[in-house]
Order: structure tokens, then sequence, then C-alpha cells
């Protein structure tokens, strides 16, 4: 329903750090295509240029193509989506070492924000947004449960994404070298999305 590409929101709107417009542009990435953004304000448009930079980043780095390459076929044509989902969990997981606000209450920034830009956005957005809100999305990486669910939703989105359904076992029986590599990848992306902003 709302997974057409990006999975990964909670990175997104973490490198947003918190502001407004930056959010709406992090969040904005997975539902603008094209290289024409006049039609946002410019702090907008950056962020959505920022959000693909880092996609392009995390999908060609080693370290994620060791992490798809834990996924036997035909799981492996849709590990980068799992890939994305569980490092949100991961992310979630260790969020106080990235982030001086509460997960909770940067949710809530989040929330604010696309509340604040909602005249800018798709309607798909505003709908995901809604119903980002609705589920507690963002705080609810924090569960394997939600991971799961995420995972199941995806995989009924379309009979070619059926494999996903597997997903969550197998991913389960991977989390510790997952967990290790996202350790060692995200270090990795805040220094080059740092770079990105000069």
């Amino acid at each position: 329903m709302f997974y057409d590409s990006g999975v990964n929101f909670l990175a997104h709107v973490y490198f947003a750090k918190g502001d407004s417009a930056r959010i709406a542009g992090q969040l904005l990435g997975d539902f603008v295509r094209g290289p024409r953004l006049e039609q946002f304000p410019a702090e907008i448009a950056t962020a959505i240029r920022t959000h693909r930079a880092i996609d392009s980043y995390t999908d060609r780095h080693a370290l994620n193509r060791e992490a798809r390459d834990l996924f036997e076929p035909p799981l492996r044509r849709y590990a980068g989506i799992v890939v994305d989902v569980v490092y949100d969990h991961f992310l979630a997981l260790g969020w106080a070492d990235y982030c001086e606000t509460s997960l909770d209450d940067y949710a809530e920034q989040v929330d604010a924000a696309l509340i604040e830009h909602s005249a800018v956005l798709p309607e798909p957005l505003r709908r995901f947004a809604a119903f980002m809100q609705r589920e507690s999305l963002l705080p609810g990486n924090l569960n394997r449960a939600q991971i799961d669910l995420t995972l199941e939703r995806i995989a009924t989105r379309s009979p070619r994404m059926k494999p996903l359904a597997s997903a969550p076992a197998v991913l389960w029986q991977h989390e510790e070298r997952l967990h290790d590599l996202f350790r060692e990848f995200f270090p990795q992306l805040q220094n080059h999305v740092e770079s990105l902003n000069g």
C-alpha cells in the first residue's frame, strides 16, 4: 500500500536532524520521481536530493551487498527491502546513541513536520503520514513484531512480492550478523551525509 520503494523511513527522518522542512523532504524522496523539484521550497528539494544520495550510497555499499548475500534465492531478489527494514529496527534499538531526542518525541516532531508542510505533499504521502501516526510506525521499529508485520504487508502488495512472506524467519536467523553489519555501516553513512551537507 505505501511501500512502493523506500522502507527505511526512520533512517531517512533521522538524517533530517529534527528540521521540519528536511523531515518532509526526506519522506518525499520516496513519493516523488524525476529530477525536476522546482515545485518544492529549496530546503525540501535539497532534502529530497539527500534522500536519493543516501539510497544510492546504501545500495552500492559493500557491507550491504554482504548483508543481501545472506539471503538465498528467491528471497535474495528482495533482500534490499529486508535489510532496509531491519536496519530501521537496529537504528531504533540504538537510537539514544545517535540522537539526544527520544524516539517517541522525535516521532512527534515528524508528525508535526508533515502537518506543517502538508500543502506541498502529494496525496499518497498525506495518507501515509496519517497511517504512520496512527500505527506509531517510527517508535514501533523497536519491536520485532512490527518488523515482521511490515515485511508481511509488503509481501501482499503483489504476487511477485510473495517471497517476502518468508523473510522474517530468515531475517532473525541472521540477526547477529546483520546487526554487526549495521553497526559498521551506519557511521560510514553518517560521514557520507555530513560530506553532502558540506
